[in-house]
């Protein structure tokens, strides 16, 4: 039986790009961040992740979480990637993300609303090598673990922001 925080979020690697997707669901503790924090740090031993595609709809990790990604850096891999895709319905946080983007040095970050992860990966790409495919279907496990429909999530979210 899965733990109640393992559905909260997803997270694979297809070839050199990981994704990670989270529940729309407003319980995601510093807890069950740590708990993804494990399991990612696990998914990626042993692969050189070069991108990542983020899908946050809605959660955004607090200043304790973000601490322990941060000292956690190397374990998770962060060193090598490469180009960061944030898939999120609010406005705000994409057009943060695009302005820090510009200013700041490191990764290459774009973010994206919900419903266009196609381009997200079509940008990835350029960073990264994986099977397009693979990675669909990665995505599509990921919302049927987490219980986000992405057809949905397109009409509803593009029209709003």
């Amino acid at each position: 039986m899965l733990a109640p925080e393992s559905r909260l979020y997803f997270s694979d690697t297809v070839a050199e790009l990981s994704i990670v997707m989270w529940s729309q669901r407003g319980d995601i503790t510093d807890a069950a961040f740590l708990a993804y924090l494990d399991a990612h740090a696990a998914d990626v031993r042993g692969v050189t992740q070069v991108a990542i595609l983020n899908f946050s709809y809605t959660f955004v990790p607090t200043a304790k979480g973000r601490a322990a990604m941060k000292a956690r850096e190397a374990e998770l891999g962060l060193s090598n990637i490469k180009a960061v895709a944030l898939v999120s319905s609010s406005f705000l946080v994409r057009g943060a993300v695009q302005a820090l983007s510009w200013a700041m040095p490191g990764p290459k970050t774009k973010a994206y609303s919900p419903g266009n992860h196609g381009e997200a990966l079509a940008w990835l790409s350029r960073f990264a090598k994986f099977d397009l495919l693979k990675a669909h279907e990665c995505i599509g496990r990921g919302a049927a673990h987490v219980g986000l429909d992405l057809d949905s999530i397109k009409t509803g979210q593009n029209a709003a922001g």
